[in-house]
């Protein structure tokens, strides 16, 4: 049996209350008040409060806890019952958060590097005046020398500004951003915005569906939009609960159906999903007709470079100039509209159409808009009485409208037409293409081969889900699909698939489906301070051109539209100087490890004149730093609005809980410095400081609440988390609101109004199966076909068709022979947030090393026992991580765990990334051919078991430069160092 670290939660907070020189709390402690009540039973003087706030442990879900500070020290964090999106969950990196502020590794002051970067960078302690002196000077001189494109800027999940990168790289005329979010969500929202809207895939889940679909993700241990208490009550309350995972995960042995698919087949497993919808009608017949183009005409023979283009409002980069096979009014007839989508109308025989046009949205015929002005009330299902808000009136659907005249858009129509040109050409409806060209190849028997599923089960999940519903209005629920998809080499169609699955059979934006993000009138990403930012959308040419700019503009054409930039791409500009060199870095808890091959990524880094970075820690991609300037825990920032992510309808705040330590500023801070010394306003000089206080920012993102962020503040505290369907009816508390006029707005997580008209903010205002978008930017006949894409027709580019990974079992058979297990990765952890919280104490003694599951018949027969270290390696590179051997893995599939690096070992820069990130073995050229997102998941690798005589140092555990053995068991003494200071934080 594993020894356990004596530094147990109850152990630290009773050392925690001795060093405060006050009563003992406590793990057994409940609430503030007990706390309160024994200090004072002692006679002590301590002061005792709790504080509603936002917890950032993970940077994910926002969950609403009250932290408990004795005497201006944080000693306690638990769940605020209030905050009904999670549940009042408190989870195992939430309360771990007392250890990471009071770490003694912290960041306390601005650090300058004095030796060249190598081994020893010799860090000095500056001024803040120094650090921001030298920033400006150096970025200015690369500026001068290499352009703007020559500075890239690094973000990760954000933790309170997460447009803190960002906006500094504005002020030198950056393009370049390397982000998470091309692996994490990004590729999720750009295929919601080239569907239907940015970010349909959050699925709500407080809403608990009937049939909960968990696709490709793990919530209940990572909070990735979810609680992990939301998830197990969804759970619980859902008649059906269909697994889709390669690997059996922590709720999945509650599964009524679990779908096993070999890894980065999502895909194919979408496209079998809507053959079965399509092939017996279980489609939601009114929403495809009504609010999709599948009843939109195609001509083939149209001339691409000879059709007009139609001008889009509502899309991303505030407008887009569309080229179209899509058949047209300007098509048939001289002097007709290019917006004037031709469709064939069943029940009168005839060509009919839809205009398109921003100002008319309109049916043939149609004098106007016919906002619903009835509604009926969703209750959500009732269960298990401990919560009270079950039950309870949870939106409104509106009652649907009608086509003012009376025709039939047909879905399944072939036909023929006369063009303006004389010439008669055959058309079909984009659904009876979409079945012809993709779907109809994906019956539950190809399907079943190709993600070596039983196609039975495959029919039962489909049948299950949208056979029958159990409420006639509306799906039994969305697809809850995350991660996974986006890391297999191609994300963009896998998530269009799912996207157009789900609002196929009426799952988008109905109770407990998929709704996308959360809009209100808070600005809780911070992507606009008041001066810096654009007053009004830059003109479409303008961000054009802009974005045609970027080092991954060539490779990845999409990039201009996106604006959502590639690793790879970057890393090359770096290394290589392709397409021109990048040698400047501004990062702000950014993180290289994150995509794309590691060593690659890090070769790069070493390449840049200079380089700054934000954060909390010392860690790989700083210590390769010019300078280092600490940034502020989650409970030591001044305060800040926060939008539960999700479909939720949550929105609270990070209230400030304790005083940061040293000179730690708040990253709104640093950039008003920054701002400053380059001359540049941050805030209107016309009323106020140009350049302070914080409070003005605040004040900018709750504007739209009519508060300033004070009273903001005051009433978050006093009334907890705040309902957007009680205070945002319209614009949140009522569903399908592509009928009320209420979904057209700009992409971005802030709330934004639109235009009031019914539809989708997409170029045909419908959800478009066909992407006009992706035809506009991705034809040859446009000139932007890159590489990648050659040979594709334009129903593999336009429709979400199914292609295997770059790296697979099908795709490159031959490396089958050396490398034979289909590997997985990025399996979420209930301790790690992605590299975060090795370091601390509690989270490292419960989970000390990287585990990669395996199947024990497979482990068997590799030799390999539970807890041996192994090799995991690919052509690209090699790893070693811990086995742990588990029967929810299929033979031939690995699982390995992603982000590992050791905060002990300090001899060298890299602390350890390059002994056990799986990164190391990733091919930097296997990648998404739309958008560059790279190939993490399901690729071959050959595993074997780490001996002395195959291990550096003679040791199967990874040893740091010198030797020594990194931290693998709860046991190492080394954990001790890492308890919380509380003194020297002045």
């Amino acid at each position: 049996m594993r020894k356990l670290l004596s530094t147990t939660r109850r152990s630290f907070l009773k050392l925690a209350a001795v060093v405060a020189g006050c009563a003992a709390v406590s793990g057994a402690v409940t609430s503030a008040e007990k706390a309160l009540a024994e200090t004072e039973a002692a006679g002590s003087t301590a002061e005792v409060k709790r504080v509603r706030t936002a917890c950032r442990g993970c940077g994910k879900m926002e969950c609403g806890v009250w932290v408990t500070v004795q005497d201006g020290r944080a000693v306690k964090v638990e769940g605020d019952e209030s905050a009904y999106q999670s549940n009042g969950n408190c989870c195992s990196k939430a309360q771990a958060s007392i250890q990471a502020a009071y770490h003694p590794d912290r960041l306390h002051y601005p650090l300058r590097r004095t030796n060249p970067k190598g081994e020893d960078p010799g860090w000095v302690r500056i001024s803040w005046d120094e650090a921001i002196r030298a920033c400006h000077e150096k970025f200015t001189e690369v500026k001068d020398k290499f352009g703007g494109e020559g500075i890239m800027t690094m973000t990760g999940t954000s933790r309170f500004w997460g447009m803190g990168a960002s906006r500094l790289g504005r002020l030198y005329g950056s393009v370049n951003g390397h982000g998470a979010a091309q692996i994490c969500k990004g590729i999720r929202r750009d295929a919601g915005s080239l569907t239907i809207e940015n970010g349909i895939f959050f699925h709500e889940t407080v809403g608990f569906p009937k049939v909960y679909v968990q696709w490709g993700t793990g919530p209940s241990i990572s909070n990735y939009d979810d609680s992990c208490r939301t998830i197990t009550e969804t759970i619980a309350r859902a008649e059906t609960y269909i697994l889709v995972d390669p690997r059996m995960n922590n709720e999945g042995k509650e599964a009524d159906i679990h779908l096993a698919l070999r890894p980065g087949t999502d895909g194919a497993m979408a496209l079998g999903w809507t053959h079965l919808v399509m092939k017996n009608g279980w489609e939601d017949h009114t929403f495809c007709t009504r609010w999709s183009n599948g009843p939109f005409l195609y001509c083939e023979d149209l001339d691409l470079d000879d059709e007009p283009f139609f001008t889009g409002k509502f899309t991303k980069g505030n407008g887009l100039n569309v080229k179209t096979r899509l058949l047209r009014e300007c098509d048939l007839v001289e002097g007709g509209s290019v917006s004037r989508f031709m469709v064939w109308d069943s029940l009168n025989e005839r060509l009919t159409y839809f205009d398109a046009d921003e100002e008319v949205g309109l049916w043939e015929g149609e004098s106007g808009h016919h906002i619903p002005t009835t509604f009926t009330d969703y209750v959500r299902p009732s269960g298990d009485m401990r919560n009270p808000s079950e039950g309870d009136v949870s939106g409104r659907i509106p009652d649907p409208t009608r086509f003012e005249n009376e025709i039939e858009p047909e879905l399944w129509y072939e036909g023929e037409v006369t063009l303006k040109d004389g010439r008669t050409v055959k058309v079909k409806s984009v659904w009876q293409k979409y079945w012809d060209d993709v779907v109809s190849k994906y019956t539950p028997e190809r399907t079943g081969e190709i993600c070596d599923v039983d196609p039975a089960l495959i029919e039962k999940a489909v049948e299950a889900w949208a056979g029958q519903r159990f409420d006639p209005r509306f799906a039994n629920g969305g697809l809850h699909y995350q991660l996974a998809p986006e890391q297999c080499g191609n994300s963009l169609q896998n998530f269009r698939a799912l996207g157009i699955l789900s609002a196929m059979v009426g799952a988008y934006d109905s109770p407990a489906g998929n709704r996308g993000m959360t809009r209100v009138p808070v600005d809780a990403g911070g992507v606009a301070v008041p001066y810096s930012a654009p007053k009004e959308p830059a003109p479409f040419k303008e961000v054009f051109e802009k974005n045609a700019n970027k080092a991954s503009a060539q490779d990845f054409p999409l990039v201009r539209w996106t604006g959502r930039d590639d690793a790879r791409c970057i890393w090359q500009a770096a290394n290589e100087g392709d397409p021109y060199p990048i040698k400047g870095c501004i990062c702000c808890a950014g993180d290289f490890l994150n995509q794309s091959n590691a060593t690659y990524a890090w070769d790069a880094l070493k390449q840049m004149d200079f380089f700054v970075d934000i954060d909390l820690w010392h860690h790989p991609t700083s210590e390769l730093a010019d300078i280092k300037l600490p940034a502020q825990h989650w409970m030591e920032i001044p305060g800040f609005a926060r939008i539960s992510q999700g479909a939720h309808g949550a929105y609270g705040a990070n209230v400030n809980c304790i005083e940061p330590p040293g000179e730690c500023l708040f990253e709104v801070e640093i950039a008003q410095l920054w701002y400053k010394e380059a001359g540049v306003p941050l805030y209107d000089p016309k009323t106020g400081d140009a350049w302070g206080p914080v409070s003005r920012y605040m004040d900018f993102c709750v504007k739209g609440t009519g508060m300033t962020a004070e009273e903001y503040l005051s009433k978050f505290a006093e009334h907890g988390w705040f309902r957007a369907k009680d205070d945002y009816p319209d614009v949140w508390g009522t569903y399908h609101r592509y009928e009320t006029g209420y979904l057209r707005q700009v992409d971005g997580m802030q709330y934004v109004k639109g235009d009031g008209m019914p539809g989708m903010p997409t170029p045909c205002m419908k959800m478009e199966i066909w992407s006009t978008i992706m035809e506009t930017y991705l034809s040859p006949e446009m000139g932007h076909l890159p590489e990648k894409l050659q040979g594709y027709t334009p129903s593999e580019i336009c429709f979400p068709e199914y292609k295997e990974p770059p790296l697979s079992p099908v795709s490159t058979p031959d490396l089958m022979e050396e490398y034979p297990f289909n590997m997985t990765t990025g399996r979420r952890n209930p301790v790690y947030f992605h590299t975060e919280h090795r370091q601390l104490p509690w989270c490292r003694e419960l989970w000390p090393a990287p585990r990669v599951e395996i199947n024990p018949d497979d482990a068997r027969e590799l030799g390999v026992e539970q807890g041996d270290w192994v090799w995991i390696e690919s052509k690209d590179g090699k790893v070693r991580e811990v086995a742990d051997l588990y029967y929810g893995i299929k033979r031939g599939v690995i699982n390995a765990e992603h982000a590992w690096w050791f905060p002990e070992s300090k001899v060298s820069p890299t602390h350890g990334w390059e002994l056990v990130n799986i990164n190391v073995c990733v091919d930097r050229m296997a990648q998404d051919p739309f958008t560059g997102s790279s190939q993490l998941r399901a690729y071959p690798v050959k595993v074997y078991k780490a001996t002395p005589e195959n291990s550096p140092f003679g040791n199967p555990v990874p040893c740091d430069a010198d030797g020594t053995p990194v931290i693998s068991d709860a046991s190492d003494p080394r954990l001790k160092e890492w308890l919380p200071v509380y003194e020297g934080r002045e």
